[in-house]
Order: structure tokens, then sequence, then C-alpha cells
């Protein structure tokens, strides 16, 4: 009997759903079926009653998931031993691309390197075009993109060339502006985007033609987003970021800059983690990915 059998087993009877655990183990939902029916075959009865309704635990199936939790327990306690001694030397390389660095200061790495602080953690800040192809070359295993509506299809064609799978963590995402505290804008709760352009205003290189087009002298092109987050957090300017900028930001909090919505602004983005198919994913790359995504279903 495999451990791999018994953690799908647990991992089903979480989301009481097939189709839900197979997106959460990163497999398809026959393999998941076809790996349960064995296990079933292996111990002799039915763990899940299946129909329309759903995916329902049997009362054999309870007993065995508690049985379960057990020897897994049991098994990640003895690979903590292993993983303890490993982590001092290991080290882990995330590619992100540029809007999404702004989360690495935030509670999204900290609560992780918290739990792993001999682990050697490596940010790699790419391009989004670049970020794709060293992942599909193998150079990283891991990386994170955030994409602008208007690209949504260029990017899936390219993953689909590829040898990348991709998990989808936010869809639909919004766009804020962001104001520091000595700007005219600074204190309202929403404006439109004419309003915007009337303004001092920092354009990044990501967002979205429709200000890019419209830039005129009170307006800057910053196509470094750490030096964009300086100039906002000490300088009277306004930036367009996605929302997720204000996940756990401190500046945002102590009042240094301001949220405001833009009413009229119907851009939207998706967050995605993209791996190499070919190359298995870390044991700590897993426990990363699987971390974020957490991280943002919590805060969805």
């Amino acid at each position: 009997m495999r451990l791999e059998k018994l953690h799908q087993f647990i991992t089903i009877a979480e989301h009481q759903s097939f189709s839900k655990a197979a997106k959460a183990l990163y497999i398809s939902q026959p393999s998941l079926s076809i790996s349960i029916n064995h296990l079933e075959k292996e111990l002799g009865y039915k763990l899940f009653d299946r129909n329309t309704n759903g995916t329902t635990i049997t009362e054999a199936g309870e007993q065995a998931l508690a049985l379960c939790k057990k020897i897994i327990a049991t098994v990640d306690q003895m690979h903590q031993v292993q993983n303890d001694a490993k982590e001092s030397a290991a080290t882990m390389q995330i590619a992100l691309c540029p809007l999404l660095t702004s989360l690495t200061e935030s509670k999204l790495l900290l609560p992780f390197t918290a739990l792993h602080p001999h682990l050697n953690i490596v940010i790699n800040q790419r391009p989004i075009f670049e970020l794709i192809e060293q992942i599909d070359k193998g150079i990283m295993n891991l990386g994170f993109i955030c994409i602008i509506q208007s690209n949504w299809e260029q990017i899936q064609a390219l993953i689909a060339q590829s040898s990348l799978a991709s998990k989808v963590l936010v869809q639909n995402g919004r766009f804020y502006a962001f104001a520091n505290k000595q700007h005219p804008l600074f204190g309202r709760s929403q404006i439109t985007t004419t309003e915007l352009l009337s303004e001092n205003l920092l354009i990044h290189k990501m967002n979205t033609k429709k200000i890019i087009e419209e830039t005129s002298a009170n307006h800057i092109l910053v196509t470094d987003y750490d030096i964009a987050q300086q100039l906002l957090v000490h300088k009277p300017w306004c930036i367009v970021l996605p929302d997720f900028y204000a996940k756990d930001n401190n500046n945002l909090a102590n009042g240094a800059i301001g949220q405001l919505n833009i009413s009229d602004y119907q851009i939207s983005y998706t967050l995605l983690a993209l791996y190499n198919t070919h190359t298995p994913l870390t044991f700590w790359e897993k426990n990363f990915l699987n971390h974020v995504s957490r991280y943002f279903q919590a805060e969805s």
C-alpha cells in the first residue's frame, strides 16, 4: 500500500469531491479515480459512495480515514528528522514577475521562512516572457506571474505549446489606485479614470494601454517596480496596481499611502503559478506552492 494513495484518500475526504481533490493534488481526475479504486480493492471495502449528489465517505471510510491520518502524521514526523538535517544545505529558487515582488516581504513569505529558517530561498525577478521561457527550459521549476486581461490569450497559447502546467491562484482580480498621503487624491475612497489622469501619476509598464496611451507631462513611465514603490511611499505620486499590493502592506496600514477604487476601470488580471511538467517539484517547492495557494484562498 503506497503512502501516495493514503494522501489522495485524505484529500478527497477533505474536499468531498474528486474533481477538487484532483486539482489540489495536481493530477487528473481519471487518474485519481483509478488510484482510489485500486485502494478500495486492496482494502476490500468501499471508501466513498459516488452518485449524482456528490461524494460521501462511507462508515468504513470514516474509520479508515482516522487511521490514515495517524499513519501520515507518523511518517511526516519521521521525514521531518531527515528534512531538518537537509534543510541547512537546501536552496529553493522561486521566479516572480516584477509586480509580485511586493509580496516577498509580506505574510506570504514570512510564515514559510519561519517554518524553515535554514532553507535558503532565492527570489528571482524576471519579466513574464523570460520567466515562462526559463521554467519551460528547466532553469527554474516554479514561478508566479500576474497577467492582465489583454495578454491572457497570448500567455495561454505559450503555455499550451510548452512543457508547463499552471494553477490559477486569482481570477478576475481587480486594479486599484494607490496614492501617497501628500497626493491630492489621498483620502478619497473612489475616483474615475479621468480624475486619475489629471493628477501626478506613475505609470508602470504593466498598466493597460488605456492609461499608457494618455500619458502627459505630469505622468512618469516607470519600468523598475522597486523604484515605483519608493516614489509612491516618499513622494506625492499615485499609481494603479493589482489589489494584492494591499495585502499585508505596512505603508497602507500606517497611513503612508491610501487605496482608491477606480469606478470605471474594467481591466482585470489573473495570477498563475507555473511549473515544469518534466521536472518534478521538490519537497520545498510543493510546500511553497501549497502555502501560496492557501494564502490567496484565505485572503479572497
